[in-house]
């Protein structure tokens, strides 16, 4: 989000609940609401059909009131070295990942 050519970021659920975490080495966190897209569950159910064959890909889109379009597919925000503030938010994000493999 952009405010006054400034870049800010917020998580939120797909219930629309704002998430108490962000990254501090990327955009710094907007403290306010942000309105809830008019068109969530479509982009939810775009976002899950893009993703599906994935054990997780970030999927950038952009909406209003008539349109969807798809800005990206990122495998690996951050080469996957991104992290989270507070810390604790790492592991709890961490626990929903299910790998298609098993680490030795």
């Amino acid at each position: 989000m952009r405010i006054e050519g400034k870049g800010y970021a917020c998580h939120y659920s797909p219930a629309w609940e704002k998430l108490p975490f962000h990254d501090p080495d990327y955009l710094p966190l907007y403290s306010g609401e942000v309105k809830r897209p008019a068109r969530l569950e479509d982009m939810l159910r775009v976002a899950e059909t893009l993703g599906s064959d994935f054990d997780f890909v970030r999927v950038d889109l952009y909406a209003d009131d008539q349109w969807i379009k798809v800005g990206e597919l990122t495998l690996y925000p951050g080469g996957g070295f991104e992290r989270f503030d507070p810390p604790d938010y790492d592991r709890w994000l961490g626990d929903k990942w299910t790998l298609a493999f098993e680490i030795p």
